[in-house]
């Protein structure tokens, strides 16, 4: 059994028609706990992830003075599977990761003030797949 914090940060490639700048940033922090079980110098892993998320984007014209900003807070969950071999003192391996990030608050400014209110929709969901060391 170990306990992990994982800290995502996620720079999102946006699909834009020409002529518009647009950036999207989502970070996560999770609380990660993993079962581990296996043969000897084999290791493999199992477990919840439970944390928070925030999201924000922005878009602009080119040549426009105005920006459009959008914002989002609220609960990460999801889990963690995957192997690990040791190698020495180390443990070298991969997580399938998956996360849904589920918005309570959400914002947007489209450059007359900030409006705020309770989030509606389906959860933003992530599937990933990390090497990662153990130690």
């Amino acid at each position: 059994f170990s306990i992990n914090g994982e800290l995502s940060i996620d720079v999102m490639n946006l699909d834009v028609p020409s002529g518009v700048d647009a950036t999207e940033v989502l970070a996560a922090f999770t609380l990660s706990p993993l079962f581990h079980f296996g043969p000897p110098r084999l290791d493999f892993v199992i477990g919840p992830r439970l944390g928070f998320f925030a999201d924000a984007a922005s878009m602009s014209a080119s040549g426009s003075s105005s920006e459009t900003t959008y914002s989002s807070t609220g609960l990460a969950y999801g889990f963690n599977a995957g192997a690990f071999f040791q190698l020495g003192r180390i443990w070298l391996g991969g997580l399938l990761s998956f996360t849904a990030h589920d918005a309570s608050e959400s914002c947007v400014d489209y450059g007359s003030g900030e409006q705020c209110g309770d989030a509606e929709g389906d959860a933003f969901k992530v599937l990933t797949l990390n090497a990662a060391v153990l130690f």
